[in-house]
């Protein structure tokens, strides 16, 4: 089922757990136990790609250590009770 948050709330979703961090379809985990702190900043990751985060337009945002958009996640979905969320990179590879 899909979620549509406005961006306070979704910013207090993000806060408030702590998430795993991977590709879809590949089962590749980069972090387990991700949290998602004030400021911008990220605990338990560390990745030149996603150096800090966002939110902007009901989405989550990744930027780089530029300041640029790595990942926009705008699929916001509840699936068995637990909160998925998907985008794709928008960085050239």
């Amino acid at each position: 089922m899909s979620v549509e948050l406005d961006d306070l709330s979704l910013e207090r979703l993000m806060k408030e757990r702590l998430w795993t961090f991977g590709q879809v379809g590949s089962g590749d985990v980069f972090a387990s136990r991700i949290a998602f702190e004030s400021g911008g900043w990220l605990k338990g990751y560390s990745h030149d790609n996603e150096h800090t985060w966002r939110v902007k337009g009901g989405a989550v945002e990744f930027l780089n250590k530029s300041a640029q958009v790595s990942t926009r996640f705008d699929t916001i979905k509840s699936v068995d009770g637990k909160i998925e969320m998907e985008g794709r990179f928008a960085l050239s590879r």
